[in-house]
C-alpha cells in the first residue's frame, strides 16, 4: 500500500524512501525471528513442559525431538526436565541417552546390537546360488 502511494504521489524519490522503510521493517522482523525467546523451537519447548506433567506423561513427551530436532531450546528443555524428573522420566531420559536411533528410543530398545541380532535370527537366509525366484516360479 505504501509503495503504491509513493509511486502515485511522490514519484521515484518516494519509491526509494518506501523501499528503505520496507527494508528496515524486514530487518527488524528478521532480528525478532532470531531472538532466542521467539524461535519456534523455544516456544514449542515451553509449551510442552507447561502442558504435560513430566511424571504422569513421561511417554508422551517428545524427548527424541527435543534432543535431536529442536536445537539449543530442546537441550535446555531436557536439562529443565532432568531437574524435576521423577523415576519414570529419569528412566526415559536414561533411555534417550543410550539410544542411537529414533526407533531404538520409541521401542524402548536398550541394546541396539541385541535387537539387530534378534531381527537377523528371524530373517530367512538362502544358501549361495539359490534364489527365491527359482523356488517360486
Amino acid at each position: 500500500m505504501r509503495w503504491r502511494f509513493c509511486v502515485v504521489r511522490a514519484g521515484a524519490r518516494g519509491v526509494r524512501s518506501g523501499n528503505l522503510g520496507l527494508a528496515l521493517v524486514m530487518i527488524a522482523l528478521a532480528a525478532l525471528w532470531l531472538n532466542p525467546w521467539v524461535t519456534p523451537e523455544s516456544i514449542s519447548m515451553r509449551s510442552q513442559i507447561a502442558r504435560l506433567d513430566p511424571e504422569a506423561d513421561a511417554e508422551r513427551f517428545p524427548l527424541w525431538e527435543m534432543a535431536h530436532d529442536w536445537g539449543h531450546a530442546g537441550k535446555t528443555g531436557i536439562a529443565a526436565l532432568e531437574a524435576v524428573a521423577g523415576p519414570r522420566m529419569t528412566a526415559r531420559l536414561a533411555l534417550l541417552e543410550r539410544s542411537t536411533s529414533r526407533y531404538a528410543f520409541t521401542r524402548g530398545v536398550a541394546d541396539p546390537d541385541a535387537e539387530r541380532a534378534r531381527i537377523a535370527a528371524l530373517l530367512p537366509v538362502l544358501p549361495e546360488g539359490r534364489s527365491l525366484m527359482r523356488r517360486f516360479f
